[in-house]
């Protein structure tokens, strides 16, 4: 006895639904999205100097930070590694740090007020998004 055309057809769609809802639930569990105001987190601590914060990058250098993106108040940008000038660091109140990573965009935004930590933002995920 044959299959019916429109119930394989049926059986099809049903199997590409369910992957594709596995697959996007998959990556909105495995995504991070996390603002600190208060406290702390991944290693840094609201209220903490520049120099600190920079200090704290050094010593923890095998996190494999791959890049910093350093962004000034005017809105323009200048990417940066742990061995660049300090005085790029000072004059920018926004840390964008581009951790290696093999499957995320994987990335911790530092923002100082008055020059202190004043918020963190985490974010992790497969694809970039705007």
């Amino acid at each position: 006895m044959k299959a019916k055309p429109s119930s394989v057809i049926y059986k099809s769609l049903l199997v590409v639904f369910i992957l594709g809802t596995l697959f996007a639930f998959f990556l909105w569990s495995s995504s991070l999205h996390e603002v600190v105001e208060e406290g702390g987190a991944y290693g840094f601590t609201i209220g903490t100097s520049k120099a600190e914060v920079l200090t704290h990058l050094h010593d923890k250098s095998e996190k494999g930070i791959e890049i910093i993106n350093l962004v000034y108040s005017d809105k323009s940008s200048r990417s940066a590694s742990l061995s660049s000038p300090s005085e790029y660091f000072n004059d920018s109140n926004k840390w964008i740090i581009m951790f290696d990573s093999a499957y995320f965009f994987d990335s911790v935004t530092l923002e100082f007020c008055e020059d202190n930590l004043c918020k963190l933002f985490r974010k992790r995920q497969y694809f970039e998004t705007p």
